[in-house]
């Protein structure tokens, strides 16, 4: 059962980041946001976590932040202080930052092309748009302003999906320097994800 679990591990956490997703607008429109994104949240952490456990070196530092970060969404999120929501933004960001690296190492440097390492690619796209939402929600809670039109945690995601996919719909746009360049960033990033993607695949596929 076990070693089932992990030949599937990258559909586990695709699912997981999946829900995540779905559960965003549901917050938005939920009295008690928190609750509905706490244990999607904490899902997809326990099944990144999952898919590393046999790189101990990634294990052990995924655990370091990813535990803070599950904390700090259960407990210290609960605190009405800006400082609070910087502290859970920051390690929420520092673990899928992770994630993000380790899934790229895993399905670009394997061998061998399987469902799973679909999977895995899926959900590493899915994963830089969730970092880069995070990390203009911290931007924008540390120099409020930083982003116009942004009214609540789902825009973020929003105006990140639409930047990584370069749709670039204008309703949310960047308004100080840091942003406008973090924007730049993932949009080149969104591009360069889906050529070298296809690149690897290919190659995989002639050999």
């Amino acid at each position: 059962m076990h070693e089932i679990l992990y030949e599937n591990r990258f559909l586990l956490f695709l699912l997981s980041i999946i829900l995540l997703l779905i559960a965003f607008p549901f917050a938005d429109q939920a009295a008690q946001g928190e609750t509905v994104l706490r244990p999607a949240f904490t899902l997809v952490i326990f099944s990144g976590i999952h898919a590393m456990q046999r790189n101990r070196g990634i294990l052990v530092l995924a655990m370091i932040i990813g535990i803070p970060a599950i904390l700090a969404r259960w407990i210290v999120s609960d605190i009405a202080s800006i400082s609070s929501e910087l502290y859970t933004l920051l390690f929420s960001m520092l673990f899928f930052s992770l994630l993000c690296l380790f899934l790229l190492s895993a399905v670009l440097g394997t061998g061998r092309i399987t469902r799973d390492t679909i999977f895995g690619a899926i959900g590493i796209y899915l994963t830089l748009g969730i970092t880069w939402a995070l990390s203009y929600q911290f931007v924008d809670t540390l120099i409020p302003g930083a982003l116009q039109n942004v009214h609540s945690e789902t825009a973020y995601l929003y105006f990140s999906f639409v930047t990584l996919t370069t749709l670039g719909y204008g309703d949310i746009t960047p308004l100080i320097p840091v942003t406008e360049s973090m924007a730049m960033f993932e949009a080149v990033i969104g591009q360069l994800y889906i050529a070298v993607l296809i690149a690897r695949l290919v190659s995989s596929l002639s050999r």
